[in-house]
């Protein structure tokens, strides 16, 4: 099967710094995820699905287009360490995004047109749903000590352009590899 993601991603500009961060202060940690230019794009998961059937993904597009899905502001509160299950001392380093109203909207209307495409979702979905930015995974044990200086803060609080709505392929750890389309 084929993984997909419908995912926010901000313009080439305003992703910058979230890889610049990401790759200066977490790259000696990193454990396979790491933002980069090339093919770990910074985004935001709507809802990640599997498929091979290129019909079911064509008129998915097709109803997301006549939706008129609109760009979506968003804002940082600030950084989340998230426990993975594997490895032992596997952690993801995330900017949480607010749950605000046009955020969980299109979660909900995408997720509705995946399920109505007979696509299931496999990303936490609804009151689960949690919209974060990954800027690492790491492998980070007690007694490792791991350095934040001011450019997380800077992060968090620059000014963000609106994130536009996108179809990519991703990988089994939830990477924005390759974007698809742009909606």
């Amino acid at each position: 099967m084929i993984r997909y993601m419908l995912a926010l991603l901000p313009s080439k500009k305003c992703a910058l710094p979230f890889i610049q961060v990401a790759q200066s202060i977490f790259a000696p940690l990193n454990d396979g995820y790491l933002l980069n230019e090339d093919n770990s794009l910074p985004h935001i998961t709507v809802c990640a699905f599997e498929c091979d059937d290129s019909k079911k993904i064509e008129k998915l597009c097709e109803d997301l287009r006549d939706c008129k899905v609109d760009p979506c502001s968003i804002r940082i509160l600030g950084l989340m360490l998230k426990k993975g299950k594997n490895p032992p001392y596997h952690y993801s380093i995330n900017l949480s995004i607010a749950r605000e109203e046009p955020i969980l909207q299109l979660h909900y209307k995408i997720r509705s047109l995946l399920i109505e495409n007979q696509i299931m979702p496999i990303n936490p979905s609804m009151e689960l749903y949690q919209p974060h930015i990954t800027l690492a995974g790491i492998a980070w044990k007690p007694s490792t000590s791991v350095i934040l200086d001011s450019r997380i803060d800077d992060l968090i609080s620059m000014p963000i352009e609106e994130f536009h709505l996108t179809l990519g392929k991703s990988d089994a750890i939830g990477q924005c590899l390759e974007i698809l389309y742009e909606f």
